[in-house]
């Protein structure tokens, strides 16, 4: 079976109250459409848009295996490129803020030393598709025939047996 994009629907949207400017996600596409990554970076963390926009361009831009992104081969070149933008975006931030800006920047540094973010990354092959998950994003799979059922990719199980 062939795959292909007939219609991609991102959007971002940043927090009740919040300018979209402040917003803290990112959404790529590699220039083909066949690499595509969402991710929702964590309020609760330092600088989190420094940790999900270059997540999201790396995954798309880069030739990480498809299916295996956080396989311990892919994951360590990934995440140390990651953080190194992190680290870069941080600093150009620190260093561009006013008095006020750096004290409220050391502030939130002091609590949350960290970026974090969630992720959904997908690969569209020739005739299969794969995906990538970290926390609780998903990605929404809707067919344009009836022959398939739409379907939800997550990282949580599909289903909880309790005894």
């Amino acid at each position: 079976m062939k795959f292909r994009i007939k219609s991609y629907k991102p959007f971002r949207t940043s927090k009740f109250g919040m300018p979209l400017d402040k917003c803290a996600d990112g959404v790529a596409t590699s220039d083909d459409f066949r690499w595509l990554a969402v991710a929702d970076g964590v309020t609760k963390s330092y600088i989190p848009q420094g940790i999900s926009v270059p997540l999201v361009e790396q995954y798309v831009s880069a030739n990480y295996h498809a299916g295996e992104l956080f396989e311990r081969d892919n994951a360590v070149p990934l995440m140390v490129k990651v953080i190194s933008l992190w680290e870069e975006i941080c600093k150009n931030i620190e260093d561009s803020a006013d008095e006020r800006g750096k004290y409220n920047l050391n502030k939130a540094k002091m609590r949350h030393n960290f970026g974090a973010s969630t992720f959904a990354g997908l690969h569209i092959g020739e005739e299969s598709i794969s995906y990538d998950i970290l926390g609780d994003s998903c990605v929404f799979l809707i067919p344009d025939s009836e022959e398939l059922p739409p379907q939800i990719l997550t990282s949580m199980p599909s289903f909880v047996e309790i005894d």
